[in-house]
């Protein structure tokens, strides 16, 4: 019952501390990226399978995922599947890289451990920052699959997190162990040597942290907030100048007599406003017409417009005939007219949006903008209105007014700004975004300012992008933190060696002698297990023979006899066939000379086994000999076959293309040497694609395979038969001096082959054209040899088939 509290209480504690230091930790993590400085949770966790041993990873596993969902929670309102996923991912490579860390260095220093000489601290540093890339790699490759991570930032997110990690090990596994490490009476002595010293020093750098890091903070930020300043500045001046240009707009239609401006009037002021602000989406003149000018006015608007009636929007989103009202506002006038069709003749007043900034525009005289609107000529996208009121002989004639699409127009304001920031612009009035680009929803908005135009009030809220903050990084206060910490990294190995010297020294005989059967141990273990043969030889007293001393399992596995029967008995008694394989040669030259031999593969025959056999030979500074040796039968056999895969034809057996090109430059070499001669022919095999086609592939082949037996009992051993495609066939004859030699063996082919095949139950008759080329004569390369021996065929071929032809130098005019 003690026993399993006690075991409860680690794991609590565990847990615990693993989940405070790490959410602490993240808070250090330099944005955008997912890890920390240092995290100490690192140290927490190898620290824990360091002391504990694996029974701690359940613990670190539930310790890791409760951070990681405690993170994700905290950054937005519920915790999603992606957050759930990375913190297992997480989870896992924590668990692994505690378990390969504490693994490691219980392997290499031991446990208990008193981290008191400097190969033990080498060792722990070492391993330490090796174990750490387990949770960096897979933890970054996990984070990157699920889209957490950009691939831009994968590598600074790897270093940051190994870093983090590795800082975290270095500065709290040796506090960790001087609370809960053994030897206990050494470790207790250190707490207030060791553990309390290395926690001030750590404290002072991670105020130093702080205090860099907000100084950090606000410098990168600078540039932000100008160009934030800039932007709002580009936009509040660009809608004032919209302003502008309806004054201007109303004063064309204010200073006509008679307030008429004719199209092309209209066309023309609104074209060179255009060329100035080609952000804007469209240039419109509404007038004012009373329900009785309606006909009248529809009537003389169609001369210039064909069809132009006014119009509204129907409930199922579809134009219309506007309903019968008092008054219109119809879109009379609209420029540049193309992609602004459907505006044309909608009334204004038709939306309760579009009516209430009419109403503004005409009580105060004054611009306004409307709500955010879906516009008649751009359902994709919200935009917004800007009127003006045209008032002539004190009464409402009508309205001009800027078309915007709002992504458009904010998009060519700030194009030089958009690497920079996200940028959302908000309608008060109507609490609606009408422009975001943010890529998610901050904690936070860094900058923020309200601005009024057009009778609305309006906020813009920006963020500065990845880009911009990749590029403002500070490394300033991550170097004070990381170095620090490294530096109370040295401070505490300094203070462990200090305290450890006199506890080193008494223990020293007994590490030493445990080491000793350690050693011994795997040494015994590692020459049993080896799957390699291992023989240790002697020198006989005649030193013309060598006597077996000792040898491994795999020794009699490979010599097929049991141990007891080699110990002691000579080589040349067991192993009577060694003279011819040259093994006690090469153990008389190691034994005189010292320096090792590979004897390769070679074949060992006796009355007991057969085999390749390959060893390597060594002498041992005590004047033995070790022989280190395989059974590589099976390798050189599969090595033989695909050899002969390589160069032979699967189905006849003959040699292929590749084989054929080697032995016919070879035999022209010689020939070339010796000014002799040599023959190759070209065999086609005539009726064969009937057979295939009639009688099937298996027939087909049977058929091959006879064919390759009668024409090599037609040729001498030293000629050379391929077979180089489906049916069709090459032949070399080297030291063939005469032609008429040659077309004798052709002759004696082509009769072999005409003879009747009886083949699964089938007489078949086939025949060949056979093509012969004799060397130098009728070519004095390979490839050109080849060619007149295969038109020598073309023409056996065309000759009536079943028949040989050698080549003559007139074919080549007829050449196919």
């Amino acid at each position: 019952m003690r026993v399993t509290y006690r075991k409860a209480l680690a794991s609590l504690l565990i847990v615990v501390t693993y989940v405070i230091s790490g959410k602490a930790a993240l808070m250090l993590a330099l944005p955008p990226g997912y890890a920390s400085a240092i995290f100490p949770p690192a140290g927490v966790a190898i620290a824990a399978t360091f002391i504990l041993g694996n029974r701690a990873l359940p613990s670190i596993f539930l310790a890791s995922f409760l951070l990681n969902v405690w993170v994700g929670y905290s950054t937005g309102p519920a915790v999603s599947g992606i957050s759930l996923a990375a913190a297992l991912i997480i989870a896992v490579a924590s668990m692994l890289q505690a378990g390969v860390g504490g693994w490691l260095l219980r392997r290499a220093i031991g446990y208990p451990a008193a981290f008191d000489r400097i190969r033990d601290l080498s060792k722990f540093l070492s391993l330490s920052v090796f174990a750490c890339s387990v949770s960096a790699s897979l933890s970054v490759a996990g984070l990157w699959a699920l889209g957490v991570l950009d691939a831009d930032n994968l590598g600074q997110n790897w270093f940051s997190w190994w870093i983090g990690d590795s800082l975290g090990i270095i500065m709290l596994l040796p506090i960790a162990m001087a609370f809960f490490g053994e030897p206990r009476a050494l470790w207790r002595s250190r707490v207030g040597t060791v553990a309390v010293p290395m926690g001030l020093v750590f404290a002072l750098f991670v105020l130093l942290f702080f205090k860099t890091n907000q100084w950090e903070q606000s410098d990168s930020l600078k540039e932000f907030r100008q160009v934030s300043e800039q932007s709002l500045n580009q936009i509040r001046t660009r809608l004032d100048e919209q302003e502008a240009v309806l004054a201007g707009m109303r004063g064309l239609f204010v200073h006509d007599a008679n307030g008429y401006i004719s199209r092309q009037e209209f066309q023309r002021f609104a074209q060179n406003i255009l060329t100035r602000f080609p952000m804007i989406q469209a240039f419109e003149w509404a007038p004012r017409v009373e329900s009785p000018q309606r006909s009248g006015f529809e009537a003389a608007q169609r001369r210039e417009v064909p069809g132009f009636q006014i119009r509204e929007r129907g409930a199922d989103g579809r134009m219309a005939r506007a309903a019968e009202r008092s008054e219109y506002f119809p879109v009379t006038y609209v420029e540049p007219l193309e992609g602004n069709e459907p505006a044309l003749g909608f009334d204004l007043a038709s939306t309760p949006q579009r009516q209430e900034t009419l109403e503004k525009s005409a009580v105060k005289g004054a611009v306004s903008a409307s709500a955010p609107i879906i516009l008649v000529q751009a359902e994709s996208q919200s935009g917004i209105l800007i009127m003006q009121s045209v008032r002539l002989k004190n009464r409402e004639a009508g309205v001009v007014l800027t078309v915007l699409k709002v992504r458009d127009f904010i998009d060519r304001i700030l194009p030089p700004a958009s690497a920079l920031l996200h940028v959302r612009l908000i309608d008060e009035d109507a609490q609606t975004v009408i422009y975001d680009n943010f890529a998610s929803t901050p904690p936070e908005i860094l900058f923020e300012s309200e601005f009024d135009f057009g009778s609305r009030h309006y906020r813009l809220q920006t963020m500065p992008t990845a880009a911009y903050l990749k590029q403002h990084r500070g490394w300033q206060s991550w170097a004070v933190l990381a170095m620090g910490t490294f530096g109370v990294g040295l401070l505490g190995a300094l203070l462990l060696l200090g305290t450890g010297y006199t506890a080193r020294v008494e223990a020293q005989v007994q590490q030493r002698t445990r080491e000793l059967k350690e050693s011994e141990s795997r040494l015994k273990e590692l020459f049993e297990n080896l799957s390699s043969g291992v023989a240790v030889f002697q020198a006989s007293p005649e030193d013309d023979d060598f006597i077996i001393s000792d040898l491994n399992y795999a020794a009699e596995r490979i010599n097929k006899v049991r141990r007891e029967d080699m110990i002691g008995k000579s080589v040349a008694d067991l192993f009577p066939g060694g003279r011819e394989y040259g093994l006690l040669d090469v153990l008389r030259r190691v034994w005189k000379s010292g320096v090792a031999e590979h004897h390769p593969a070679s074949f060992y025959r006796d009355g007991r086994i057969a085999g390749w056999r390959e060893n390597y030979v060594y002498r041992l500074p005590n004047g033995e000999i070790v022989a280190i040796y395989d059974d590589v039968t099976q390798a050189k056999q599969l090595e033989e076959q695909m050899h002969h895969m390589a160069h032979y034809d699967a189905l006849t057996g003959l040699p292929n293309r590749a084989l054929f090109s080697d032995r016919l430059q070879q035999s022209m070499a010689s020939a070339r040497r010796s000014m002799a001669h040599l023959a190759v022919m070209f065999i086609d095999l005539d009726q064969f694609k009937p057979v295939n086609d009639t009688l099937g592939h298996d027939v087909g082949d049977l058929l091959l395979k006879e064919v390759a037996v009668r024409m090599q009992r037609c040729v001498r051993e030293s000629d050379t038969i391929s077979r180089i495609g489906g049916d069709e066939f090459i032949v070399l004859l080297p030291s063939m001096e005469r032609g008429r030699d040659v077309m004798t063996v052709a002759e004696k082919i082509r009769y072999a082959l005409n003879q009747p095949f009886e083949l699964a139950g089938y007489e078949i008759h086939i025949s060949s054209s056979i093509g012969v080329a004799i060397y130098p004569e009728h070519g004095d390369e390979d490839k050109s040899l080849l060619k007149n021996a295969d038109i020598a065929m073309y023409f056996a071929k065309q000759s009536g088939r079943n028949n040989a032809k050698l080549f003559q130098p007139d074919m080549l005019k007829n050449d196919r």
